[in-house]
């Protein structure tokens, strides 16, 4: 029987989390803020699951922030993780881990090993951001979910203010550091490192604080 795990945000958005108990969930992990929480929410609500942790090999660290998020969640669940190769940097879009074509090849090959897949993907700040790099597409996971039902977006309706308020009030703030969310440093935050880029990103993470009276506490 399916349950529902649910929260309020901020602004007052009800987040329900569809799952079941004992099969095996995919998750796209990142090593960024939004999947990190998702993660550990998945991981409170589940009892006997096998989490598939899916995370894409990229040139801003992933695989590492990926593994110390594991690592520092403690999960109660058995879990497996799988390194997925990408498409070049410029297919990139938004979509918890992944290229387009990454993406492709999780949902067409794995998907139907799992039960459910869940992506932390949220929706874009409501005013636009000052960066040196494009906002990312978000939509194409958008519409993945009316292609695969068995595809799941939790957060599609919150902003990362409201994640970051949620990861606060789980008393979960050890995510802030140990995300990564620069998307042109592997270390670090590009603003903080050069006066010449600002990558969307970390805009993105620095107006959620913002909104939330908080300075980042995280170095990554």
């Amino acid at each position: 029987m399916r349950s529902l795990l649910t929260l309020q945000s901020s602004n007052d958005r009800i987040v329900q989390i569809p799952y079941r108990q004992k099969q095996r969930v995919g998750i796209l992990l990142s090593g960024g803020m939004d999947s990190g929480l998702l993660l550990n929410l998945l991981d409170i609500a589940c009892t006997d699951c096998t989490f598939v942790i899916f995370t894409m090999d990229k040139p801003d660290g992933s695989l590492k922030y990926s593994a110390d998020i594991i690592k520092k969640s403690k999960l109660k669940n058995k879990w497996e993780q799988h390194t997925v190769k990408g498409g070049k940097e410029n297919e990139i879009a938004s979509l918890g881990i992944t290229g387009k074509t990454a993406f492709r090849h999780i949902l067409d090959d794995y998907i139907t090993d799992l039960d459910v897949l869940y992506s932390g993907n949220t929706s874009n700040p409501p005013q636009p951001l000052v960066s040196t790099t494009a906002p990312p597409d978000r939509s194409v996971a958008n519409k993945a979910v009316e292609k695969y039902d068995k595809f799941e977006i939790p957060f599609i309706e919150l902003d990362k203010a409201e994640t970051i308020d949620l990861v606060k009030r789980l008393d979960i703030e050890w995510l802030f550091e140990a995300s990564h969310t620069c998307t042109e440093f592997d270390v670090g935050r590009c603003y903080l490192e050069t006066e010449s880029i600002h990558c969307w990103q970390c805009m993105e993470r620095q107006w959620g604080f913002a909104e939330n009276n908080m300075k980042d506490p995280g170095t990554n």
